[in-house]
């Protein structure tokens, strides 16, 4: 793969559990958050899996699409030779069923299956742990944009990850996304335990420039 391809030394799955070694290599580090942080170690693989889904149900979710089959195909190609992130998803998930990475197609379908059938549900996953996926997902955008720790804000950061959050909803299939909302969340906390050293402004203190 090319420049395009992520790489990290030892990515951990959804369940938080160790990943076998055909899976190793895939999530590059990120310079924002601690990949040696528990909830990171437990989330991120998930996350950068969940971005690829995002991507690829934009592209869907788009007005062309209720055109005949045809014109979907046609449409979406031009979309892969003209976006390159969306090109280096397609390649990626082709390596993988074409080298028989087994593992790593695995994980790519169990995320396509918590993106519609457990991110809207209040028992599987709570407000914290839906909020830091969203962070970490937030942090990997910035990276892959280019962006450094210096350009961002805690604030950028959660807004971030709040519209991420958004738009997970918006292109799920879970029958019960209605009865979902943003959730109430300290940042604050959360960011410590994703091991985020950026902090937030103290409430009054922002305003007094001259």
């Amino acid at each position: 793969m090319g420049a395009d391809t992520p790489s990290e030394p030892n990515p951990p799955d959804q369940t938080g559990e160790a990943v076998a070694p055909s899976l190793m290599g895939l999530v590059k580090a990120n310079p924002v958050y601690d990949q040696d942080a528990p909830l990171v170690k437990e989330l991120e693989y998930l996350a950068w899996n969940l971005l690829r889904i995002q991507r690829f149900r934009t592209v869907l979710s788009e007005p062309g699409f209720a055109e005949p089959e045809e014109e979907h195909q046609g449409e979406w190609l031009r979309k892969v030779i003209t976006d390159p992130v969306l090109r280096n998803d397609v390649i990626l998930v082709l390596e993988w069923a074409t080298l028989g990475n087994y593992p790593a197609l695995q994980t790519f379908t169990d995320a396509v299956k918590v993106y519609d059938l457990e991110l809207s549900d209040r028992d599987q996953w709570s407000n914290s742990d839906l909020a830091a996926l969203h962070v970490i997902m937030a942090c990997q955008l910035f990276d892959d944009e280019g962006r450094t720790e210096q350009d961002l804000s805690a604030p950028k950061i959660r807004d971030r990850a709040i519209a991420l959050l958004k738009r997970t909803w918006r292109l799920s299939r879970a029958p019960n996304l209605e009865s979902r909302k943003i959730p109430q969340i300290n940042w604050s906390r959360l960011f410590k335990d994703l091991g985020i050293k950026l902090r937030f402004p103290r409430p009054g203190l922002s305003r007094k420039k001259a």
